[in-house]
């Protein structure tokens, strides 16, 4: 977020924050940090674009009619054209069925991350990859399908089942922040954690590499893996 802090708190209540935590998923997908206003005016527009789609929407499906209030739709329900109307209506479920097309370019990351001519093209696509991707769930663990109650019980899982634990751990000092920020460059990005061997194209395949590869780890070794990783820390 390229700010500083006069204390460890204040260090850590901003690593809570969601300036932080939305700049750390920029980061992922190489994009520079926003500033405390610009992000202050993204959350405000993307605040009032919620409410505005929160607005009341009253629709009688017979019918097809949409009504702004709930009395012009009480009104109309109780009008004698709708009651016709909805004693001959058979619901179609065809339109809730979404089947997957063949040329959906979202079906196959791999053909579209394989065609990649430029850098511009290739950075435009990790962002949308990413911004279409879910999110590990809280206390998963980044290597295999296994969730667990507690941030502690999922390292333990991730100690015991795939040989991982994080580096310095007497210098840890914002472990859940450390641990969502992983998740995310997992499931998100499909980055191994270790290695540089390139974007992967799904949850599961960065997983059964990390786990074939034995690369259930962290990069540590050169200064920018832990720059990486320093906000986590007391040092």
């Amino acid at each position: 977020c390229n700010t500083d802090f006069l204390t460890n708190d204040q260090q850590r209540t901003h690593f809570m924050s969601d300036w932080h935590k939305y700049n750390r998923k920029r980061r992922i997908a190489s994009l520079d940090a926003l500033s405390l206003e610009s992000f202050a005016t993204l959350a405000a527009a993307s605040e009032q674009e919620q409410v505005e789609t929160a607005a009341p929407d009253h629709h009688c499906i017979p019918c097809n009619k949409r009504y702004n209030s709930q009395n012009a739709y009480n009104n109309h329900i109780a009008s004698k054209k709708h009651q016709a109307t909805a004693k001959s209506y058979i619901p179609d479920f065809s339109s809730t069925i979404r089947a997957p097309k063949a040329d959906d370019p979202h079906l196959d990351w791999k053909s579209r991350f394989d065609a990649i001519e430029s850098d511009e093209a290739l950075h435009a696509l990790i962002r949308e990859k990413i911004s279409q991707a879910t999110p590990l769930p809280a206390n998963a663990c980044l290597f295999c399908l296994h969730t667990s109650a507690t941030l502690d019980a999922s390292l333990h899982h991730m100690r015991h089942a795939h040989s991982f634990a994080p580096p310095r751990m007497e210098r840890l000092a914002d472990a859940p922040g450390m641990m969502a920020y992983l998740a995310d460059k997992v499931a998100l990005a499909n980055l191994c954690l270790f290695c540089d061997a390139g974007l992967w194209h799904s949850l599961e395949a960065v997983q059964e590499h990390m786990r074939v590869k034995g690369h259930c780890k962290l990069a540590w070794e050169r200064e920018e893996d832990r720059d990486e990783l320093a906000e986590f820390y007391d040092w």
